[in-house]
């Protein structure tokens, strides 16, 4: 039978037994050298074996300080009662001993680590960061390596020892193809798993990219505690894909959009939907609201849901009409509220140095805090500039990764047809356009109707100019009766059509070495006339009032357009321009997108980071109104004003009735329009006067630029060993 102190639960029971006997046996003489006890105690033999089926032994970190919280989690999991919930293999222990956090017990195993070669992606390995940081010999690296690495870490004199190393940064270009929607970086910081038109999962290890074309829209992702699994946010619903084999379960579909999942546990999630959060068993029916909106507390939505360490505390972002926003703490259990703290921050997250990291206003902060009484307990931090929350994660061991400014709403940049389609009831028909026919294939975008209905301006996108990240954009104009189309601009830096109210010029932004807002005649003859520009760095999304006398748009920071930072309002009659990120005028996430001003003049809708909302344009100051809360662009207004569409992130159009006297308000909630098949490539999408008629682009897969999708290569922000800096200095 063996010794008793270090029998399995399994084995006391006279069960058959396997390996995995072995490895509980291995956690026992584990827990033994850190705690310096044994984990299962008694006086004599049947008591042994008593605590061995029926107690929890104390955890390592109550019987001696500056144990890593990594390594009791490995020896908790080696120690589980059930065989189920043990490792599996031996295998799975090496890994997740190398990348055991040590920076609690004065060691750093990245604290040597400066820069990585511009033509690899690889990070490294704990193996060489542990022989650069301690001198350690050359391990083979089989079980008997990691676990000598990990204990001679662990036991290593102090005084031989080097001080704890500062967080070191790491920029590194990775092919990634396409927009990111968003990015999650593994528990144990070995795996990036990035969501573009596929999903691609990069080893941070190797430099290895894997990709999952799963034919899916994504929203959001979140790697499972072991690292085997991904959690995925589509526009219909949530799945589960296995890494190792790219099975894909679907595990529900769900009524809002993109529904951001995150979990619990192995076999429990909580996800967003219908302004709240629930949670679902993975493996039964059960599913239940967890988080109810308080209404009378003012409560509109709460989004990005985060499952603090211990499984018990959902945080989330609240959204209110004012303040905008506040993160907040709910029990799973009871689904009571804990409290609030008065921060705008977004995709909250958990930093192992004791710290609630999250984006504000467009930066990264960290804000030390104790998840015990859930208050903070020094000030906010400073991380990085210019993030957004769908762009960056960090790992239970201490590694952050961010894309900067490089995400947003996965926008199709493959090519397509225009085509008009109508709205009859509850279901859309091709009027103009039937695949081959029509209009020739493209890359159509950022479109405008002609007051009289005869025409449209579109941006049909070009391939990359000189400079290295422009894509050239020239203005056409489509003919729609006579199924032609015409070139009416060639300097390949012209985008974001607007008509004026008589339809006799063109609004415009040229995207040269200073953008500016352009205006020239719709017949293209005649040189264009530079209006207004400023020290704005980027301008993207136009709209202009009915009445022609203001314009607004969004100044990004180059070389992402996704990144709106500032809105700026120009007055076309006077010439005054005013930038409105401030007390008077600010979007719910700073990033103010797709703007659309109502027929009336008196509203204006737009995009913030895919939820939409409208503002009265008479009292800037007063808090939008949120119609849509992710997952959707390009609002639009019907022409009557008693509708607002949008097209949601797998490309079919939505729509809310509201009314705007004697206030604006919804009537209802948003309605999808029962389109059989995907048309819309989410570019290009405007409405017709008579409110029933659309232009949008529908798909052409059968191109040469489709079959050879567009890569590009974005640059991996990797803070490694980031816990070590933000942890209080003694």
């Amino acid at each position: 039978m063996g010794t008793i102190a270090y029998m399995s639960p399994e084995q006391a029971r006279g069960e058959e037994v396997d390996g995995r006997a072995d490895l509980w046996a291995l956690g026992v003489v584990l827990y033994e050298m850190v705690a310096g006890r044994s984990p299962f105690g008694g006086d004599y033999e049947q008591a042994v074996v008593y605590s061995i089926l029926n107690e929890d032994p104390a955890p390592p970190t109550a019987l001696r300080t500056g144990v890593p919280m990594g390594l009791e989690w490995i020896i908790a999991k080696l120690l589980a009662k059930k065989k189920e919930d043990r490792y599996q293999s031996a295998t799975d222990l090496i890994v997740d001993l190398r990348t055991v956090d040590l920076t609690s017990v004065g060691l750093s195993r990245t604290s040597n680590v400066a820069s990585i070669p511009a033509t690899s992606a690889a990070l490294p390995t704990a193996a060489a960061s542990a022989k650069k940081a301690s001198g350690i010999p050359p391990v083979v690296f089989g079980l008997g390596g990691a676990l000598l690495v990990a204990l001679v870490w662990f036991f290593w004199p102090a005084a031989s020892a080097p001080n704890p190393g500062s967080h070191k940064r790491l920029i590194q270009p990775v092919d990634i193809g396409g927009v990111i929607a968003s990015l999650d970086i593994s528990p144990m910081g070995d795996k990036v798993a990035f969501l573009t038109d596929v999903v691609r999962v990069l080893d941070l290890s190797t430099g290895q990219i894997r990709d999952y074309d799963l034919h899916e829209v994504y929203v959001h992702a979140a790697f499972s505690a072991d690292g085997e699994y991904l959690l995925l946010t589509t526009a219909a619903g949530i799945q589960r894909l296995t890494l190792s084999t790219g099975a894909v379960v679907d595990i529900m579909e769900t009524w809002e959009g993109g529904p951001r999942a995150e979990w619990v546990s192995d076999d429990y999630i909580v996800y967003e939907e219908r302004t709240s959060v629930w949670g679902a068993s993975l493996t039964s029916t059960e599913k239940r609201q967890i988080i109810v909106r308080d209404s009378l507390n003012g409560e509109q939505d709460i989004d990005f849901p985060f499952v603090l360490p211990g499984g018990k505390i959902v945080a989330a972002t609240a959204q209110f009409a004012d303040p905008l926003e506040k993160i907040g703490f709910w029990d799973i259990d009871s689904g009571k509220n804990l409290g609030y703290l008065d921060y705008p921050g977004r995709r909250v997250q958990w930093d192992p140095s004791g710290s609630l990291i999250f984006v504000m206003n467009g930066d990264l902060v960290a804000l030390p805090f104790d998840l015990k009484t859930l208050k903070p307990t020094g000030p906010l931090v400073s991380v990085e500039r210019n993030v957004q929350p769908e762009g960056m994660s960090i790992s239970l061991e201490g590694t952050l990764v961010h894309v900067g400014t490089n995400t947003g709403a996965v926008r199709e940049s493959r090519p397509g047809f225009p085509v008009v389609i109508r709205k009859t009831g509850r279901s859309l028909q091709i009027e103009i356009g039937s695949g081959t026919s029509a209009f020739p294939s493209g890359i159509y975008r950022s479109g405008a109707i002609h007051p009289s209905q005869k025409m449209a301006a579109v941006v049909i996108q070009g391939d990359v100019q000189p400079d290295g990240y422009v894509v050239a954009r020239d203005i056409w104009i489509l003919d729609f009766e006579t199924k032609t189309r015409r070139a009416l601009t060639t300097d390949g830096r012209s985008d974001y059509p607007v008509w004026n109210a008589k339809g006799d010029s063109l609004y415009y932004i040229s995207n040269g070495a200073s953008d500016a807002l352009y205006v020239m005649a719709t017949t293209g003859r005649g040189a264009s006339r530079k209006i207004f520009n400023d020290q704005t760095p980027e301008f993207v999304d136009l709209a202009v009032s009915p009445n022609n006398e203001w314009a607004v748009m969004a100044g990004g920071i180059p070389p992402s357009i996704d990144a709106g930072t500032v809105t700026v309002l120009y007055n076309l009659k006077n010439g005054r321009a005013f930038n409105l990120n401030g007390p008077a005028f600010k979007t719910p996430g700073g990033n103010g997108r797709h703007f659309d001003f109502s027929p009336s003049g008196k509203y204006l809708v737009y995009e913030d980071q895919g939820g939409i909302y409208v503002q009265s344009v008479e009292a800037l100051n007063s808090a939008p109104v949120a119609l849509w809360t992710n997952s959707m662009t390009l609002p639009k207004w019907a022409p009557d004003e008693s509708m607002i569409y949008a097209v949601n992130v797998d490309g079919h159009i939505e729509g809310i009735q509201v009314q705007t006297e004697p206030v604006f308000s919804p009537i209802g909630v948003p309605s999808n329009s029962a389109i059989n098949e995907t048309l819309v490539t989410t570019n290009l999408f405007e409405v017709f006067s008579d409110g029933s008629r659309f232009l949008v682009a529908s798909f052409d897969d059968s191109s040469t630029e489709a079959q050879n999708a567009e890569r590009r290569v974005v640059d991996l922000h990797v803070l490694v060993n980031l816990s070590a800096e933000l942890k209080p200095k003694k």
